[in-house]
């Protein structure tokens, strides 16, 4: 009878979902960040969509330094807890993903601001349908052919 209590104990303590303690660290610790990749196709399921300068974002990942002068970037939060977000700096993403925003407004997803110490973020959330973002561009393209964006 103890043995089948124990095992019980100890299914239960394995079936008891882990939760991340923080996202993946750098050698320099800060958070990591993944990147647009030409000639795969980049699909996130989003759950958070954050505009800002490269700078407001430096403070918490690691974006390296000829990003840091880019304009206004996007961080995309993908719906795996454990997925790191995606830094888009590609004009021919962000045009699209920003005249997307008003429609997902429109339709109720959250909006709002933050204040940085250097600046503000933007921020847009999705509580319940969550846009899947399509990027791809074939890798013999021209350098600065566009990526061709699909949202769901």
């Amino acid at each position: 009878m103890i043995k089948y209590i124990m095992i019980s104990i100890i299914l239960l303590f394995l079936a008891v979902k882990k939760k991340p303690v923080f996202g993946q660290m750098t050698l320099t610790g800060d958070l990591a960040l993944d990147w647009i990749k030409g000639g795969v196709e980049n699909v996130v399921q989003v759950v958070k969509i954050e505009f800002g300068s490269a700078k407001l974002f430096s403070e918490r990942f690691n974006i390296p330094d000829y990003h840091l002068e880019k304009g206004v970037v996007a961080l995309l939060y993908p719906l795996s807890e454990w997925g790191n977000p995606v830094l888009v700096t590609q004009k021919s993403i962000l045009k699209p993903l920003e005249a997307q925003c008003v429609a997902w407004e429109e339709a109720g997803a959250k909006v709002g601001t933050e204040k940085v110490q250097l600046g503000v973020i933007g921020r847009i959330e999705f509580e319940e349908k969550h846009p899947v973002i399509s990027m791809f561009k074939d890798k013999k393209a021209p350098q600065f052919a566009p990526y061709k964006v699909t949202i769901d």
